[in-house]
């Protein structure tokens, strides 16, 4: 999978920029001047990220797995995304 180390440190790079909006928006008042900026930021950051991951690297990922690994991994998200629902 070619651009992998890109695709990480990107990956990577994000979530950190996730994690210090999502900080940022814990440290300040709902009704701070800011606050909702920072909220749109990190609605258009998020979006962007799932789309990358949607559309580029998970189905690079699941290229490169058998079918067995893709369905241990199918049902261990599906799996997760119940938790969270």
């Amino acid at each position: 999978m070619g651009g992998r180390g890109a695709d990480a440190k990107q990956l990577a790079s994000d979530h950190a920029d996730m994690k210090l909006l999502l900080a940022k928006l814990r440290a300040a008042p709902k009704n701070a001047p800011g606050w909702l900026k920072t909220v749109q930021m990190l609605d258009r950051l998020l979006a962007a990220h799932i789309r990358e991951e949607e559309d580029n690297i998970f189905p690079a990922l699941h290229q490169h797995l058998s079918m067995r690994e893709n369905t241990r991994l199918t049902r261990k998200m599906n799996k997760e995304g119940l938790k969270l629902a």
